[in-house]
């Protein structure tokens, strides 16, 4: 189900990972549902900026790392996967400051 809500009143925690969509931004939550907000990706970035656990693997993607199942490093098209099973793109320039935040957090 989809919902528009106002940034505000996001509950961080509870975020798998934030999808950009032009002038818009599809929030996927932990209990599956979808939410989607008139904000662009890079405002979620500037404002999850002081939380560690939030990266930006891909220009249309920001990904919460506690809710990393696993990671596959491939010379194509490396991704993450989530809780979820869904699977999130990381971009070739993006790979050396994931793997560089996963192994400051141990998740690597």
């Amino acid at each position: 189900m989809k919902r528009i809500v106002k940034p505000c009143c996001l509950p961080f925690g509870d975020i798998l990972y934030l999808e950009g969509m032009r002038n818009y931004t599809q929030i996927v939550f932990r209990n599956g549902e979808k939410a989607t907000v008139s904000h662009t990706l890079r405002y979620f970035e500037v404002m999850l900026a002081e939380y560690e656990l939030y990266i930006r693997t891909h220009k249309s993607y920001l990904v919460n790392l506690q809710t990393v199942k696993a990671i596959v490093w491939t010379a194509d098209e490396p991704y993450m996967t989530l809780f979820n099973d869904d699977r999130v793109a990381i971009a070739r320039r993006k790979r050396r400051k994931v793997r560089k935040r996963l192994k400051y957090l141990s998740l690597s």
